[in-house]
């Protein structure tokens, strides 16, 4: 599914293939988080592993292979783009609103002022909005977008192709006279 985890897409692969090993998935999609494309797979039940994690790889870049262009033009990376991109899946599900908080994020960005998004709560400690407190606010995590300014250190998320436009989108708007 769009903006889900590796933890996440382990536990339903694990669920649907005979042949699946998690922890030799975690091992091969470590420091993947972002880059392994959310989409509908048909694989036969005995399918390897490494398998499983080269197609969910090899669909991402083929689907983003296009869009480099403009990102390289941008002058943000394909990881701040991916970041970006996994944040504002998990903080909205249609498009204008993920396009106005594109914009929102990329300026608070752009100033220097801290991201303050809930939605990394859950890559940090499984919390939603209305679960967090103010010593959550406070966790020691460089995910903590109240605490640390700028982007979390990589995505938190595997974002859908909406979101990635999104967050290109803006940035290309960004950096246009």
């Amino acid at each position: 599914p769009e903006g889900a985890t590796i933890v996440e897409i382990a536990e339903l692969l694990e669920r649907d293939l005979d042949r699946f090993d998690k922890q030799e998935f975690f091992a091969l999609t470590e420091g993947m988080e972002g880059y392994l494309y959310p989409d509908t797979y048909k694989f036969l039940p005995n399918v390897r592993t490494k398998k499983v994690v080269a197609k969910l790889s090899e669909t991402f870049q083929e689907r983003t292979e296009e869009l480099l262009p403009e990102i390289e033009a941008s002058g943000r990376t394909l990881h701040e783009i991916i970041t970006m991109a996994s944040i504002i899946e998990k903080e909205a599900r249609r498009t204008a609103v993920r396009r106005m908080i594109s914009g929102i994020l990329w300026n608070r960005l752009d100033i220097g002022m801290a991201l303050q998004v809930d939605a990394a709560f859950l890559y940090i400690n499984g919390k939603n909005t209305f679960e967090l407190t103010y010593d959550d606010l406070e966790h020691e995590s460089l995910y903590n977008t109240y605490k640390y300014p700028g982007l979390p250190p990589g995505p938190i998320a595997n974002p859908s192709l909406d979101s990635i436009l999104r967050s290109e989108e803006h940035t290309s708007e960004l950096q246009s006279p």
